[in-house]
């Protein structure tokens, strides 16, 4: 993707604002809280007529996980305020997200009535970043594996916990983590092409990507941009079947 960045700085803090095209070859701007803040650009609420718009929300939203900050008590999705002890507001992270970075970044902070958007906002991550999270396959994160290392040795090794599969120059990798001793704790990470993990390991891959169902979408029949939206997002994972369909589960 071609990307360019700008650095806002202020009494020694500093934000930064991304302009990337996309998969879809859009513009997506990513902007740091900080920046916003910076540049006195308070969020709005946001009231979508489009499910476009939506769709654009989510790929900012996935965009910025590169920036750890957070509005405390804003959804992401809308900009509403919550009171932190709201039993009904809630945090996750992006399924995968540990692949590309480490926590905190990949927080998601939203009220539960957007629980369909942060579902989205999986699918859109699978889009946009090429990783597919392991809890769409049948890798077993909680099982020990074995890896090769370079000096040709087999050893145990344990996959990251809220990671994935992915992408890198149209091979399917994974990445591991393992002892540079045998019987240390792990320190270090080695990624290597799927295939060779899947016949070391004796695993035949299958892949479960997470369509949208007739009847969750049958439920919000008194929301047709939700309608749309999930339609839309049913239709993208079966595009970005055809770059697994040897592991798609029948």
């Amino acid at each position: 993707m071609n990307k360019g960045s700008i650095v806002i700085s202020q009494d020694h803090i500093a934000g930064e604002i991304i302009l990337e095209k996309d998969h879809d070859n859009s513009i997506i701007i990513k902007e740091s809280n900080i920046s916003s803040i910076i540049r006195n650009n308070k969020p709005r609420l946001i009231e979508y007529t489009d499910y476009m718009e939506i769709v654009n929300k989510i790929k900012q939203i996935v965009g910025s996980m590169c920036f750890s900050s957070r509005y405390s008590g804003m959804d992401m999705y809308d900009n509403k305020y919550y009171d932190n002890y709201d039993p009904n507001f809630t945090s996750n992270y992006i399924l995968g997200i540990e692949s590309l970075y480490n926590k905190p970044n990949g927080d998601v902070f939203y009220h539960i009535y957007n629980t369909i958007l942060f579902e989205c906002t999986n699918i859109e991550f699978i889009m946009m970043e090429n990783i597919i999270s392991f809890k769409y396959t049948n890798i077993d994160i909680n099982k020990i594996y074995l890896i090769k290392r370079s000096s040709g040795d087999i050893q145990n090794t344990c996959i990251i916990n809220n990671g994935g599969i992915f992408f890198d120059k149209g091979v399917l990798k994974i990445q591991n983590e393992f002892a540079s001793n045998k019987d240390d704790i792990n320190d270090l990470k080695k990624t290597i092409d799927l295939e060779s993990f899947l016949e070391l390991n004796n695993i035949k891959l299958e892949i479960h990507l997470p369509y949208f169902t007739e009847n969750i979408i049958d439920n919000y029949k008194d929301n047709i941009l939700i309608q749309l939206l999930l339609r839309y997002y049913n239709d993208k994972l079966k595009h970005y079947s055809n770059k697994i369909k040897q592991y798609i589960k029948k």
